[in-house]
């Protein structure tokens, strides 16, 4: 009998796939036809909110500050890192329920999973927040016409730009970032046709599509932050005093929590704190890999004196935690110059307060921090204040209510200039944030004017 069972279990799959389909597009247009009516009846409710599936924190952060401006807002996961738990988002597409069964939904959940949740969003949903990856069908075959589907159920797509999403190694200009590339992901060059398409497919169909820095692949985008993400600031407290320590009168610590080595530039960092150690300075190096969240974010705020996030591009998540506990930031600001100069002209870059560091400089830039608890300080207390007023949710709830406006009711609103230094909206009547870099880096005098100045 057991010789049969694979053709049994053929007849069953082939009988229950068209079955599966028939009924999927029935419920397709009921619910379309549910989604109209409850728009007719409601013209002035805000949108629906949902992001997902990818699961970087971004996402919770952003729904989060949404949620609290008044929209319903949920996240829709189809795992979480190791660093992340079941808690870190509101929902994951394997916990989802379709007939209440358990054992049929964990059937239909292992074969049609994708399809269920698209199906569960658009229901829920009227704004969807994707990465270029796709959406919740980017694993199957309607992948090539997710965006149109959407559009088909009246709803809207922001496609916001995170990382490997938008980069193909043939247009990475900065090399070293190639490099740090090439070091944690060799594989992503026989996946680079199909980023290509990604990008193409959504800057071409997406309502929206929002990118920081990273806009080397990029034929398209609307809305111009130096970076769009955001942490909350109002749960993240700011560190309560700053240690006097320079090295000689106590230990100095530096905090550094690469995901991937390679493209942070660790091991340059590890042989500075080495060879300051050398030199007699006491400077230890906290490194975190694998730590749960809340576990950096208390050392960040309790232990660290110093956070060093890459040296190879620009800044991210972490350090926008940094940010808002107020540490010092150290973060690679100058080789990609030639891309980040359009943010100094056209957005927020300038305000910035973090110290551009390099391989080739990070042990004399930490010397300088380690030495001078005052500049660190100083930093660190602008950090905190370009951390609440760049990657807030005050930020994020500008932001997405200004493409919402122009997306979902049609507002004309020239998003391109948000953030323009001269013709941006956001917190125009706030003087900018003041600290005592030029470029990202300490001028010649500073130091000499600042110990001049010391009783």
């Amino acid at each position: 009998m057991r010789l049969f069972q694979p053709i049994k279990n053929l007849i069953f799959l082939l009988t229950l796939v068209p079955v599966f389909y028939l009924c999927l597009v029935t419920y397709w247009l009921m619910i379309r036809m549910q989604r109209k009516r409850y728009h007719r009846l409601h013209p002035e409710a805000k949108p629906r909110l949902i992001w997902g599936d990818h699961p970087l924190m971004n996402n919770q952060y952003w729904s989060d500050a949404m949620q609290a401006n008044g929209y319903h807002s949920e996240t829709l996961m189809k795992w979480h890192m190791n660093y992340q738990n079941r808690t870190t988002f509101d929902g994951f597409t394997d916990e989802l329920k379709v007939t209440g069964i358990g054992k049929i939904d964990q059937m239909l959940l292992n074969w049609f999973r994708p399809i269920i949740a698209f199906t569960y969003a658009v229901k829920r949903a009227d704004i969807f927040h994707h990465h270029f990856y796709g959406g919740f069908l980017c694993n199957t075959w309607m992948r090539p016409f997710e965006a149109q589907l959407l559009h088909w159920f009246g709803c809207k797509v922001v496609i916001t730009g995170v990382g490997g999403d938008l980069y193909c190694n043939s247009t990475i200009r900065n090399q070293s970032i190639k490099t740090g590339f090439l070091i944690n992901y060799p594989g992503r060059v026989w996946i680079e046709k199909q980023t290509e398409r990604n990008i193409k497919y959504w800057a071409l169909n997406a309502d929206c599509v929002i990118v920081g820095f990273q806009i080397d692949a990029m034929p398209r985008w609307d809305v111009m932050p130096m970076n769009m993400i955001v942490v909350d600031t109002d749960k993240i407290q700011p560190k309560a005093h700053y240690s006097d320590a320079n090295g000689k009168n106590g230990v100095v610590k530096v905090i550094h929590a690469p995901n991937h080595r390679g493209i942070k530039g660790t091991e340059f960092l590890v042989r500075a704190v080495e060879e300051l150690q050398q030199e007699g300075l006491q400077v230890e190096l906290i490194l975190l890999e694998n730590v749960q969240n809340e576990e950096v974010l208390r050392l960040m705020r309790e232990e660290a004196d110093i956070l060093v996030e890459q040296l190879y591009w620009a800044y991210a998540l972490t350090s926008m935690e940094g940010f808002a506990t107020g540490l010092p930031v150290l973060g690679n600001l100058e080789e990609y110059e030639n891309a980040l100069h359009i943010f100094r002209r056209f957005s927020y870059l300038n305000e910035c307060p973090m110290l551009s560091t390099t391989p080739e400089n990070v042990k004399d830039q930490l010397r300088m921090l380690v030495t001078r608890p005052d500049l660190r300080e100083t930093l660190g207390r602008a950090c905190r204040a370009y951390g609440e007023k760049y990657h807030s949710p005050a930020k994020a709830q500008f932001m997405y209510g200004k493409v919402y406006d122009k997306i979902w009711y049609g507002k004309e609103v020239e998003l391109m200039t948000l953030f323009h230094p001269l013709l941006g909206e956001y917190k125009r009547d706030e003087p900018p944030i003041q600290h005592p870099l030029v470029n990202n880096h300490v001028p010649a005098d500073y130091l000499s004017m600042v110990s001049d100045a010391t009783p």
